[in-house]
């Protein structure tokens, strides 16, 4: 599979903005691309986020200069001259520069310019949250065109929660209605279906699944108004320290009804934005308020449950419980009921038109969808994942985020279970799993950080056969940055061999490469060509292939460089796996004798999988052509 070639506009402008080049032109396209380009998006923030590397990087090697290697301390490998890291974007110079013109100074331009282009694209790019993302609903009916107010008085956005699925959905066609951008749910955010289905995840793990055609709009951090349609939430009971049933202090009050739009609206004592945003801080002491679905005649508040609420044309409001219980309250009224599971309710306009319980019991009630269907990335994830457990891999590191997001283990999906541990060089701002070429990934952040997985011990090949196969993303090329080894240190004339493999970039020149120690003892190298070095900011699938009597390198399913050998040790000298970086001779941990500028990852990596046995081409080309989704793509809403 070819990889799509990276923008070369949008990296000629990411360099002007890091030299203090860019024009109100270049501005402006830039703002355009970002605003249409998910991807172009990651790249900006993969290209910034590579030059603070290289900020900490010239003022360690600046360091460096002051204070020399040891006499006795070895380079990398057997390479007696290693060269520092060589990248196709501009770096900085070692030598001391001024600040204005300088680095910092050109990285600091880029990251105001950044802040305020998110600013303008806010503000001119999401008018559709203009009526709702405010404290006061006074505020949130103001039309940002109108000329009632200024966007500059406009509050910034609340967010409550986020778009966790979209199938088939297309947005109503009414003439002032924005389709939203973005997965961010902004409180008073009004999300109309035409058609297809759309869940919405809250901060307190709420989950609202809305069916078109749907009118919802998101006014609280614990619920929101369904104007029209069909909703099916889930809340598990206890689920915010409560008891199912508890009564929690801080309820809206059904107060009044007014007329909106020829549908009627009850109109609660509304909290502020300050309260609202602070209302699900995980260590305040206040409890959360119960979950609540409304619409213009009944309030319906979950109790510990998972249930569904439609309210049609006609002005029917109809709940069904499928587990737990919940509240039915009819608007302007303090009587309610309490329905349990399997029961239903309708509350619907008598002829006066005021709303009344019209049925109650085991309804003929509407049809709720009570699970999306599996997304791009997942399914693609899921197909991909049953591929490679069908060619019985010996251990299979698909990088996805554990349930417990604090989790350093890395799960091996293969039967063995042959786990892994993160190892992060320091404190992560933020996960360190980011989109991948299916579902999730592992960032590692290169020298600078030295972040690595390490696995005590894994089923190693005994038959001379071995497959290592992965999907990798490099955002650099540190000299020999290793994707996966079985290595320890050094390899000098006399010593015993270090390892079976490793698998990564050969030296400074950033080609694909390996190292195997072969079943007669002797080294073999093998590496795609200096000219030919690995792209950055783009997926690629890579795979080495020892079938006992040849060694074989492939990029994104081609044959890229083959050599004869003779199978590879049986029985290395170290039991442990690596992703990310090389080994120390005990094989206990990485390297700490390298080159400062080497052997560490730098980018992502995904679905490593290793095999003790020689796949064949068919194989390799078949998970190289695997169609690529990642969750960023599915969140993208505007599609």
């Amino acid at each position: 599979m070819n990889a799509p070639p990276i923008n070369s506009e949008l990296l000629d402008l990411l360099d002007a903005i890091c030299n203090d080049a860019l024009t109100g032109d270049g501005r402006q396209r830039l703002a355009a691309i970002l605003a249409e380009d998910a991807e172009a998006r990651r790249i900006y923030f993969d290209y910034i986020e590579m030059h603070v590397q290289l900020r900490r990087w010239q003022k360690a090697e600046t360091g460096a200069a002051e204070t020399p290697r040891r006499a006795d301390s070895p380079p990398p490998h057997d390479d007696p001259h290693p060269q520092p890291i060589i990248l196709d974007l501009s770096s900085p110079s070692n030598a001391s520069t001024p600040f204005v013109g300088g680095f910092a100074f050109s990285y600091m331009v880029a990251s105001v310019f950044m802040c305020l282009l998110l600013l303008g694209f806010w503000a001119y790019k999401l008018p559709s949250d203009r009526d709702s993302s405010i404290a006061s609903s006074d505020n949130s009916r103001r039309s940002t065109t109108s000329g009632e107010e200024s966007i500059h008085d406009r509050p910034a956005p609340v967010f409550v929660g986020r778009v966790t699925g979209i199938a088939g959905a297309k947005w109503s066609d009414e003439p002032d209605y924005i389709a939203p951008i973005g997965y961010r749910v902004a409180l008073g955010r009004t999300y109309k279906l035409k058609s297809g289905l759309m869940e919405i995840t809250y901060d307190s793990g709420a989950k609202v699944i809305l069916e078109g055609p749907c009118s919802y709009e998101v006014d609280s951090t614990a619920g929101g108004y369904l104007a029209l349609g069909k909703l099916t939430a889930k809340v598990e009971a206890g689920g915010e320290g409560r008891e199912a049933g508890e009564v929690v202090s801080g309820q809206w009050s059904v107060t009044s009804m007014k007329e909106e739009g020829g549908r009627r609206k009850e109109e609660g004592d509304r909290p502020n934005a300050a309260s609202l945003a602070t209302s699900h801080q995980p260590l305040a002491t206040n409890p959360s308020p119960l979950f609540s679905v409304r619409t213009p005649t009944a309030v319906v508040t979950d109790l510990g449950t998972e249930f569904g609420v439609e309210f049609a044309e006609n002005g029917d409001t109809t709940s069904h419980v499928f587990r737990g219980s919940v509240r039915m309250q009819i608007v302007g009224n303090d009587k309610h009921i309490v329905l349990h599971e399997n029961e239903s309710a309708r509350i619907a306009l008598d002829d006066s038109g005021k709303p009344s319980l019209a049925a109650l019991g085991a309804l003929h009630s509407p049809r709720f969808v009570l699970e999306m269907p599996a997304s791009k990335s997942a399914a693609a994830a899921k197909a991909y994942a049953e591929l490679v457990l069908s060619l019985e891999p010996a251990a299979y590191y698909r990088m996805d985020c554990p349930q417990d997001k604090t989790s350093l283990v890395v799960h091996d999906s293969a039967p063995g279970q042959h786990h892994g541990e993160l190892r992060l060089g320091d404190a992560f701002g933020g996960s360190p799993y980011r989109g991948g070429s299916l579902g999730e990934s592992l960032w590692f952040r290169g020298p600078d950080v030295k972040d690595y997985v390490i696995v005590p011990d894994y089923p190693k090949t005994t038959n001379g056969q071995l497959t290592i196969s992965a999907w990798v993303m490099a955002v650099s090329r540190p000299a020999w940055a290793m994707i996966a080894s079985n290595w320890a240190n050094l390899w000098r004339p006399g010593d015993k061999a270090p390892g079976q493999f490793h698998f990564g970039l050969c030296r400074a020149a950033g080609d694909l490469s390996a190292r195997v120690t072969q079943r007669n003892g002797t080294r073999l190298d093998i590496r795609e060509g200096g000219d030919r070095p690995l792209p950055l900011f783009v997926w690629q699938h890579v795979a080495l292939v020892s079938d006992g009597n040849s060694l074989r390198l492939y990029r994104n399913g081609v044959e890229v460089a083959v050599e004869p050998c003779d199978g590879i040790l049986a029985e290395p000298p170290v039991a442990s796996l690596s992703i990310g970086c090389t080994l120390n001779e005990t094989g206990s941990a990485a390297r700490d004798d390298a080159h400062p500028r080497s052997i560490f990852w730098q980018g992502r990596i995904d679905e490593l999988a290793i095999f003790n046995r020689a796949l064949s081409a068919k194989d390799i080309e078949q998970l190289a052509s695997s169609k690529t989704f990642n969750q960023e793509e599915d969140e993208q809403m505007n599609q």
